[in-house]
């Protein structure tokens, strides 16, 4: 039988055949034979060679920590409650890094809004409004059309380069 949909999700009959199509962006399941499509995905897990880069058009939670060379990009906020090492970590919305950043000369972090940071140690810190940054920015190349805020006590700014629009 053909399975239910939500508002997400749209049927139409062609010809005899049945289409769906999806009216938002996110992640198609079927549950209980009806079909939807959730723009908020959770990952339980280290992002690691095992797990590969991850590309959501939409929310992202990641519970756990992402390794060397691995790729996180979300449409949506992204939201990460461990650290990152030498990787990208991009959102089109904010970046919420509840850890650091040890970049080891090639970690970037970017986000075309807000990014809040626990720590920052030899990265890339990027953003088109302001960037909080908790407890360290070690070594850090940071670019924002915003204000880089140090928040922390203390909050300490050593080393690197910073070009931040509305002051530090």
């Amino acid at each position: 039988s053909l399975p239910q949909c939500d508002e997400s999700v749209r049927s139409v009959e062609e010809d005899g055949v049945v289409k769906f199509y999806a009216c938002v962006s996110g992640e198609l399941s079927r549950f209980d034979n009806k079909l939807l499509i959730s723009s908020l995905k959770s990952i339980h897990s280290d992002i690691d060679e095992k797990t590969g880069d991850i590309i959501f058009p939409g929310n992202l939670i990641i519970t756990g920590d992402i390794k060397d060379g691995r790729k996180i990009k979300a449409s949506g906020d992204l939201t990460v409650t461990g650290n990152a090492e030498k990787s990208l970590i991009y959102s089109e919305v904010s970046v919420n890094l509840n850890g650091g950043i040890n970049g080891k000369g090639g970690g970037t972090v970017w986000a075309k809004k807000n990014a809040n940071l626990h720590y920052a140690e030899n990265a890339r810190v990027f953003s088109g409004s302001d960037i909080k940054i908790e407890e360290y920015c070690f070594k850090c190349l940071v670019k924002t059309n915003g204000c880089l805020s140090l928040t922390g006590s203390p909050g300490v700014l050593l080393g690197g380069s910073i070009h931040a629009a509305k002051g530090v």
